[in-house]
């Protein structure tokens, strides 16, 4: 795979920002280049709102796969998830156990699978799994 792109709200909190590099270790070995909200906090210190938009529409894309982590609600994981749908881009849902994915989400044509997660190890081998199953 070309770019895998993990979506998600930003990490502003040590919890979420271990979660992200959680999955980076999981999607390194499969991916050229893996592009996470911990990138998008960096660029968005300097970059104006258009920058931000064109950057993130450029990513969706780009990439051969997406992950939206949606433990926590996102407006822009929505929007990204929309320009999945439009570029035919596949289209990985993770969420922690209990907590509710949205239904418009769900009903996307491009979401092949929502995983509930217990840990983040339980995380990493559910994603391994997804990503190699489709890699055959």
């Amino acid at each position: 795979m070309d770019l895998i792109l993990v979506l998600g709200a930003l990490p502003e909190t040590a919890e979420r920002k271990t979660l992200y590099e959680s999955i980076i270790g999981v999607c390194e070995p499969l991916a050229k280049e893996i592009s996470t909200p911990i990138n998008t906090m960096e660029f968005n210190k300097t970059a104006n709102d258009s920058q931000r938009y064109d950057r993130a529409m450029g990513l969706v894309k780009r990439a051969s796969l997406i992950i939206g982590e949606h433990s926590q609600p996102s407006t822009g994981l929505g929007i990204e998830i929309k320009a999945a749908e439009n570029s035919e881009v596949p289209v990985l849902i993770v969420a922690k156990e209990g907590c509710k994915v949205s239904g418009m989400a769900k009903g996307c044509s491009v979401v092949r699978e929502i995983i509930y997660y217990s840990s983040i190890d339980d995380l990493n081998k559910k994603i391994s799994g997804f990503v190699n199953n489709l890699a055959e």
